[in-house]
């Protein structure tokens, strides 16, 4: 007899849950640029890191959403904008809900404005090095352990603009 078996709908709720209750890390990298820049490649499942890292900063928003046209956070899926509404950890477990957005801003100050970075990053368990364990904004040298890669964007050429703030925008869904 054939064993039939599942990964049930809750079982994503917890995983977003003990997600969302993670320092979550974003981190810019990837300098060289590709092989033909107007398509990046797709990531590899086996990516672990960020090619060429840059710097990774703490997420300034974290949150369980769901979707809602009157939602104040709007996140483009493909070329369409979709509205979401922020909710809190109790009312995702109790909807059954396992999107969680997250935001990151770069600061003028806190990228050069000579930089391109081509790929994004979102880290959990990411251990600084000593003496750097209170930063929010990390260079690479004082990162003793990324942790893990939980999500990782291949894209064109993002070239950093002097004055420019850079917002990292993601939804997740488990």
């Amino acid at each position: 007899m054939p064993n039939i078996s599942i990964i049930p709908n809750r079982s994503k709720v917890s995983r977003a849950y003990d997600f969302y209750h993670n320092t979550l890390w974003v981190g810019l990298g990837r300098t060289t640029p590709w092989t033909d820049e107007g398509n990046p490649p797709t990531p590899s499942q086996d990516v672990q890191v960020l090619d060429e890292p840059i710097i990774y900063k703490k997420t300034s928003v974290v949150t369980f959403v769901i979707e809602d046209e009157e939602g104040a956070i709007a996140v483009y899926r493909g070329s369409e904008l979709v509205h979401f509404r922020a909710i809190s950890p109790e009312e995702a477990v109790a909807q059954n809900i396992s999107s969680i957005f997250i935001e990151c801003q770069f600061l003028p100050e806190e990228v050069a404005d000579t930089v391109t970075y081509r790929q994004v990053g979102i880290f959990s368990h990411l251990v600084p090095a000593e003496g750097y364990e209170a930063n929010d904004i990390l260079a690479p040298e004082n990162v003793d352990d990324v942790g893990f890669l939980e999500w990782i964007s291949h894209q064109e050429p993002v070239y950093i603009q002097p004055n420019q703030i850079n917002t990292i925008q993601v939804i997740i869904t488990f």
